[in-house]
């Protein structure tokens, strides 16, 4: 797999979620759901993990959230996994 055409599966599911239409609110449930996915994606990236933990902890709302909160999030954790990924192709394993 090429990486540099082909999109990470996390970064392909942000672009999916931040694709569809912007409502006032979204059920928080789906929210988390949608979080955990990303988690999923991400396993063995830790600080990657902690970002989207991060978002879990942070969910406002009892039940729904808004939806502008929900979007500017999506957005914020795909450059933070953009970068991350990216500095991984540049320097795997860490090396500098």
């Amino acid at each position: 797999m090429d990486s540099t055409t082909t999109p990470h599966p996390a970064i392909r599911l942000i672009d999916e979620l931040t694709a569809e239409r912007i409502s006032t609110v979204v059920p928080k449930a789906m929210a988390v759901d949608r979080l955990l996915d990303l988690r999923n994606l991400v396993d063995g990236h830790p600080t990657l993990a902690v970002a989207i933990d991060r978002r879990l902890g942070d969910l406002p709302g009892a039940t729904m959230t808004p939806g502008v909160w929900w979007h500017d999030e999506l957005r914020a954790l795909r450059t933070v996994i953009a970068e991350a990924l990216a500095s991984e192709t540049l320097c795997p394993g860490g090396a500098a």
